[in-house]
C-alpha cells in the first residue's frame, strides 16, 4: 500500500520533449490590457522596475484582463492567509532591452573567455531578447 508519503517523495518524471516542441506558439490576442490598482484587496503591487529607476519603466502595473482574472481566481483557492505581489506586468521595448544589455554586461563580466554568441546564449537563460517583430515577440 503506498501511503502519501511515499507518493510525494518518488522522484519527478523527466519530461523528454524539447522545449521547441512545447512551447506554445507566441502571438497578441488583443485582450487589453488594464492597470492593476487597489481594487483587490490581496492583490498588491510593487512596480520593481520603476523603484529600480530603470529607465522608461512604468510606475503602474498592466496585465492582460484574463492574466489579472486568473489571478483573481487562484487568490480563490489559496488560504485566505496569502495575498499577492505583482513586481512586473506588461514592459516596454525600452524596459527589456535595458535587462538584456544590463544581464549581457555581469555575463560578460563574470565570463570574461564567452563569445558574444556565448554570452546571448546564457542571457537567454534569464532574460528574453528584446523585440518589436511581432514574429519574435517576449514570450512573458
Amino acid at each position: 500500500m503506498c501511503t502519501i508519503y511515499d507518493a510525494v517523495f518518488q522522484p519527478i518524471e523527466v519530461n523528454k520533449t524539447s522545449i521547441r516542441d512545447s512551447t506554445p506558439a507566441i502571438r497578441e490576442n488583443g485582450e487589453p490590457l488594464i492597470k492593476i490598482g487597489e481594487e483587490h484587496s490581496k492583490i498588491f503591487i510593487k512596480p520593481i522596475y520603476y523603484h529600480q529607476k530603470i529607465p522608461n519603466s512604468l510606475q503602474a502595473i498592466y496585465l492582460r484582463q484574463g492574466v489579472y482574472e486568473r489571478l483573481t481566481q487562484a487568490l480563490l483557492l489559496l488560504s485566505k492567509n496569502y495575498s499577492l505581489i505583482l513586481y512586473d506586468g506588461y514592459r516596454p521595448f525600452q524596459v527589456q532591452q535595458f535587462l538584456f544589455t544590463s544581464f549581457s554586461k555581469q555575463i560578460a563580466q563574470r565570463f570574461p573567455h564567452f563569445t558574444e554568441q556565448e554570452i546571448i546564449k546564457e542571457t537567454l537563460k534569464y532574460v528574453a531578447f528584446p523585440s518589436i517583430d511581432h514574429a519574435h515577440f517576449a514570450p512573458h
